[in-house]
């Protein structure tokens, strides 16, 4: 018997047909394709790509086109996931037709009917010109090759998606880099990127370049001047995708840790100089001992000493009061941003329970615990919980505030933390990498984007 995956949310990527025609009540009505039949890459939230087959039969079976007539469209992928009867009403903004016609028993195609100005404004401006269906499914885990008719391709695939159950259409932006649709993803959910159902977006690359230190090794990241495509992040040997707001946000932290770290360390010099005059003028007093050399002029010459002494102590105590301040402020600051981001993410009735906890650590547990009632943190380490904390938060709502978020994260993940262990720095460095739902394998094949309600995952630092 296959293993099997159940209940797993898949995010695709589909298109509007041209022809929308808007009513006397500014209603908007225009056919799309929904799904399709067809072999799709898919990123999973550790980075790996598996290739997943949907067959003709599953995309066409009854049980599984009942759920898509008259199914909710959406403005964008809600960040909660699902939708329900619970918060419709906030995020549905029209409906999917009753018909369904199969396209050569390989596509999908419907009417969409969009009541909501807001959205019939975004369509008609071009703002959001494709659809992108969420879905339930469960994934039979058996490796295969399907012959597609239309193209005469051969195409291998690690799994076949089974019980194909629709749960909304949403209406997205023309899916590039850093643009798509984002969804907090579980652990074994992914979002389709590909064009139409069937072949890839070619991306336009950027040239600009730029330099920086990360964990004490030089980050290089090539087209940082890329428009809708992600930057490449090249950092201890690896290149990862990564859209240009997380590496500014990173970038802006790093500028800063290099700034103070330049301050003790001229602090740090300044010291080192005393000393060594010290150590001559002491070198001088043995030699006047030595020489029986006028009292006079010995005392005149360790009165020198103490003096100098006294400031090289003075310059110590202001170097170590300055350092102090400084990692206090940066804890605070942590702090602060910390608890802003788990705001932004916890439903309101959480937000007093914040106030309650003691440490940082406390206030990941509360947010991952919220967001995976399921999950068992007895007995788990500091990194393992802010692995779960950084997944969670890395992907931001589906609205403006994205580039905002973002930077937050990522201050919050490198703020001095006194007690990370090398292995924790590992950790966050990787990390760092898969922030986002934007994110492209280096290939530039695919990537994807999809979470549920209850099912979140992530990983990072304070």
């Amino acid at each position: 018997m296959p293993n099997m995956i159940k209940n797993v949310m898949r995010y695709d990527e589909a298109k509007m047909i041209t022809g929308s025609v808007k009513d006397a009540f500014g209603f908007l009505t225009f056919p799309l394709v929904a799904s399709s039949a067809g072999v799709f890459p898919y990123i999973q939230p550790d980075g790996t790509i598996r290739r997943e087959f949907k067959p003709p039969e599953e995309l066409t079976d009854p049980e599984s086109l009942a759920t898509l007539r008259l199914a909710p469209m959406t403005n964008d992928h809600p960040a909660i996931g699902m939708i329900t009867s619970e918060n419709a009403k906030k995020y549905q903004v029209g409906s999917v037709g009753d018909k369904i016609d199969v396209e050569n028993s390989l596509r999908l195609v419907t009417m969409g009917k969009i009541t909501d100005s807001d959205t019939v404004n975004d369509i008609e401006s071009g703002a959001k010109t494709q659809i992108s269906p969420a879905y339930r499914v469960n994934l039979e885990m058996t490796p295969g090759i399907w012959y597609n008719p239309e193209t005469g391709e051969n195409l291998q695939y690690d799994a076949i998606q089974r019980n194909i159950r629709y749960n909304a259409i949403a209406v997205v932006k023309e899916a590039r880099e850093g643009d798509d649709v984002r969804i907090r993803l579980n652990a074994d959910d992914a979002r389709a990127y590909t064009s139409g159902g069937v072949r890839q977006k070619e991306m336009h690359k950027g040239d600009g370049q730029m330099k920086f230190k990360l964990l004490g090794k030089e980050v290089e990241v090539l087209n940082a001047d890329a428009v809708g495509e992600p930057s490449k992040m090249k950092f201890d040997g690896a290149e990862y995708p990564v859209h240009k707001n997380v590496v500014n946000a990173i970038k802006a932290v790093c500028d800063s840790h290099d700034e103070m770290s330049k301050t003790h360390d001229d602090m740090k010099k300044n010291m080192a100089d005393m000393t060594s005059h010290m150590d001559e003028m002491k070198g001088h007093i043995e030699a006047f001992k030595t020489n029986s050399v006028d009292k006079t002029k010995l005392a005149e010459l360790q009165e020198k000493l103490n003096a100098s002494e006294k400031a090289r102590k003075e310059q110590e105590e202001k170097a170590n009061s300055q350092a102090a301040k400084d990692k206090f402020n940066a804890e605070v600051k942590a702090r602060v941003e910390l608890l802003a981001l788990c705001k932004e993410i916890l439903p309101e009735a959480q937000h007093e329970k914040l106030n309650t906890c003691e440490t940082s650590i406390d206030m990941m547990k509360l947010v991952v615990l919220n967001s995976q009632p399921e999950a068992d943190l007895t007995g788990k380490g500091e990194d393992y919980i802010k692995g779960l904390f950084t997944g969670i938060a890395a992907a931001p709502d589906a609205d403006k505030t994205n580039g905002a978020q973002r930077r937050k994260i990522g201050a919050a993940i490198l703020a001095t933390d006194g007690n990370r262990t090398n292995d924790a720095q590992a950790i966050e460095a990787e990390e760092l990498s898969k922030i986002s739902d934007a994110w492209k394998e280096p290939s530039g094949r695919t990537r994807s984007d999809a979470r549920s309600a209850g099912e979140r995952n992530a990983v990072a630092g304070k």
